[in-house]
């Protein structure tokens, strides 16, 4: 059939058409006027990206695209969910409470069934091309809709922080117990020797350690001295009977005729530059 069989079937038919969509068009309004309102509250959380203090650059799990996702799954989880629900005090509330014991019998725990609860009105989306996580949260009163959210965030950051230090923590334990144990071999062995030294005769006293730390120091300091006499040594012999020569340098006689010299050529100086160099000398 062609388009304009099908508009002509539709215009024999309209007032049939026409009434279909009112009827649809009226019980949508009659549903949305029936339904309890909804209120939604809004928050935003950043996802901090810290450097690595080992590497001091960017942690490789942190630059990785799936990053944001694993945040994303982490916000909707039920163990933030449940850490909202301690937030939010819901086991203080005798109604709260009524509800679930009669919805569960008692069978789980309240935290459980009431993460259940607040996941459902939950929503999270991650910013495009950001570190941004857009939450909110909807129900039917705008209080509670907002002090959710609220909870939702906080419990996101306290669990987020307990990820980061739980691995730690394990290590530290980890190195705790090795240290022990590492300490109580150190306490054994020393124990040994000790009894070792017991039963051979050997007697080390704190005086007898002094004693060869202050040979030892001695020993070093003559060290020191020897090596500076070598040095001192070798620049004489290379330097034995040349202008550079220590004993020269140090020679009073030497020191006295250089500034004769010096002081002859100054006076040289002083005449050439009054008499000209054109000046015959005559000798007497």
């Amino acid at each position: 059939m062609l388009l304009s069989q099908y508009l002509r079937i539709i215009w024999a038919r309209k007032w049939l058409v026409l009434a279909l969509f009112v009827l649809i068009a009226a019980a949508g309004v009659a549903t949305t006027l029936l339904l309890p309102r909804q209120y939604t509250a809004d928050t935003s959380l950043i996802v901090e990206m810290r450097l690595d203090p080992a590497l001091g650059a960017l942690a490789p799990a942190l630059a990785a695209p799936s990053y944001m996702a694993t945040q994303v799954e982490i916000l909707r989880s039920e163990r933030v969910a449940s850490r909202a629900v301690k937030l939010l005090g819901v086991e203080r509330s005798a109604a709260e409470v009524a509800q679930w014991r009669e919805e569960t019998k008692a069978k789980i725990s309240l935290e459980r069934y009431f993460a259940g609860v607040l996941q459902r009105g939950l929503s999270v989306e991650p910013g495009r091309g950001s570190s941004i996580i857009n939450l909110s949260f909807t129900a039917p009163d705008p209080i509670f809709a907002q002090a959710a959210a609220n909870a939702f965030a906080q419990a996101y950051q306290d669990v987020s922080v307990e990820l980061r230090v739980a691995p730690a923590r394990q290590s530290a334990t980890f190195l705790d117990d090795q240290f022990k144990s590492l300490r109580a071999n150190l306490e054994a062995a020393q124990t040994r020797m000790s009894k070792f030294q017991q039963t051979k005769g050997i007697v080390v006293s704190d005086e007898r350690l002094d004693q060869e730390n202050a040979r030892y120091n001695a020993l070093i300091a003559q060290l020191a001295i020897a090596q500076a006499e070598r040095v001192e040594t070798a620049s004489r012999q290379r330097n034995t009977g040349g202008e550079m020569s220590p004993d020269v340098l140090q020679s009073p006689a030497v020191q006295s005729l250089k500034g004769q010299i010096a002081s002859a050529e100054t006076k040289l100086t002083e005449i050439s530059s009054i008499v000209g160099k054109n000046h015959q000398r005559h000798g007497g």
